[in-house]
């Protein structure tokens, strides 16, 4: 009886179910190899352990930040500012551990506020994958989502297998979304008509490169847009000077997932483009999109 009681208060207070993102940051062992152990440290101080927080500030005053928010009526604006701050502290863990970053986002007791949660989730995780890049740490990731065990930074569970393992046999810089992911985001997405369509903004189905030279049919997570880096910016400069920054090697191997990162962000600016949505504000204040492909 001991046991099962046991047994039942873990599952009942550390057992999980929500989305995790397991991130593998590319070049790492470049990094430690060609740097002494002072740039290193460096490194680890100055960008990796102070990337999360500036994540977590893209996302304060978001009604000050209308292309974080695109589409959203004020309404919407101000609940997400509600919600942010609670998610952030409450629902949201981060593990690094060498060159391997785990976000586990915590579903288990979301309630009516899931949606928004959900919202967060995704653009917490492009956000964090372009601000990697750009610090010249290219990772690639993958999104799932089912139970797990999460206790004092200590985690298991079939779905962080899962996240790791398909990341793992990625061939660019990105994230890909599981089936199982992808089919709970549309369920919850679907309560409301807006998040449905942005739904179709933020995630794509993509046929993608994976090891051994095959492909992959499968959701991709869009983390680059067009208006976040300047005008007329070359684009294989900069994939090329992230993936080189801190003296990693550029070998044949790290060309072809340069390629591949450089087909996938032309392919992101073309749905920018293509799906860009065009606002228009009703009487009472909330906002419909529209995009010649979702008509």
């Amino acid at each position: 009886m001991k046991i099962e009681k046991e047994i039942s208060e873990v599952n009942g207070n550390i057992v999980k179910e929500g989305f995790i993102c397991f991130f593998d940051i590319l070049g790492y062992k470049n990094i430690l190899e060609n740097n002494t152990i002072n740039k290193c440290a460096q490194i680890i101080n100055n960008i990796l352990l102070k990337l999360q927080e500036k994540v977590k500030s893209e996302f304060t005053d978001l009604s000050g930040k209308p292309k974080a928010t695109r589409g959203f009526s004020s309404d919407d604006v101000k609940s997400l500012e509600e919600d942010r701050k609670s998610f952030f502290d409450n629902y949201l863990n981060i593990i690094m551990v060498s060159d391997s970053i785990v976000l586990f986002f915590d579903f288990t007791d979301s309630g009516i506020e899931i949606i928004n949660h959900t919202w967060l989730a995704l653009r917490y995780i492009a956000t964090f994958q372009r601000e990697a890049f750009i610090q010249g740490l290219p990772m690639r990731g993958c999104l799932d989502f089912g139970e797990y065990y999460y206790h004092n930074s200590l985690f298991a569970g079939q779905t962080i297998v899962n996240s790791y393992e398909k990341g793992n046999n990625l061939e660019f810089s990105g994230v890909v979304v599981t089936d199982d992911a992808y089919n709970r985001i549309k369920i919850i997405s679907e309560q409301n008509d807006f998040y449905t369509k942005l739904l179709d903004c933020v995630i794509f189905r993509y046929l993608y490169p994976v090891k051994n030279g095959q492909d992959e049919s499968g959701y991709i997570i869009k983390w680059y847009e067009e208006c976040d880096f300047p005008e007329n910016q070359d684009i294989r400069q900069f994939i090329y000077e992230s993936f080189y920054w801190y003296n990693k090697n550029i070998d044949t191997a790290t060309v072809t997932k340069i390629n591949n990162t450089e087909k996938i962000l032309r392919f992101f600016l073309l749905k920018c483009r293509t799906l860009s949505i065009r606002i228009s504000t009703k009487k009472d204040g909330s906002a419909t999109g529209k995009s010649p492909l979702m008509e």
